[in-house]
């Protein structure tokens, strides 16, 4: 019974998630057909709504016992160019842009994007790969990363380092 508590509402969560995000882009739709600048202010009023909620699931999802235990016990062999790679840390979690040669792009609070080793990014923790929604190919997202070198403008609700993972491969989201 504790689980079905626990369970639930996370399903919940997502559908409710989903709807959400086809419903905002419907009214992006319409708002754009009254006003494209009206579009415009939907569509940004929307997208920091997402990333307030990206950052608040990864809050939630990182302090989760179970979660951080399944984390511990998986082991990611294989890595990819552009792949969405993320550690657990204390308290959140660490998301960057697997760019090749060892290397990640991620972002790092007031230091901004940044190219590190693989050994720097993760700081000895276990690497993980988040399938997040990919439109661009594995080359345009590193070039898209890439394009972001050195921007320090982090936000922790509008532009953080899982922020700017997704935007990198979806184009949305900052």
């Amino acid at each position: 019974m504790k689980l079905f508590k626990f369970v639930v509402p996370i399903l919940l969560n997502e559908v409710t998630k989903n709807s959400v995000t086809k419903v905002n882009r419907v009214i992006e739709k319409q708002a754009r057909k009254i006003h494209p600048k009206l579009g415009q202010t939907v569509r940004k009023f929307n997208e920091t709504t997402e990333n307030v909620h990206i950052t608040l699931n990864n809050f939630f999802d990182a302090n989760d016992p179970i979660n951080a235990t399944v984390r511990a016990l998986s082991n990611t062999k294989d890595i990819n160019l552009g792949d969405h790679l993320y550690v657990q840390r204390v308290g959140y979690t660490h998301h960057g842009v697997f760019i090749g040669n060892n290397s990640v792009i991620h972002y790092l609070g007031k230091e901004g994007v940044t190219i590190d080793s693989l050994e720097v990014f993760t700081q000895g923790a276990k690497i993980h790969k988040k399938e997040s929604k990919k439109i661009y190919s594995n080359a345009e997202i590193i070039v898209r990363a890439r394009s972001r070198l050195r921007e320090k403008n982090y936000n922790l609700f509008g532009n953080n380092c899982e922020n700017f993972v997704i935007w990198c491969r979806s184009g949305r989201l900052y």
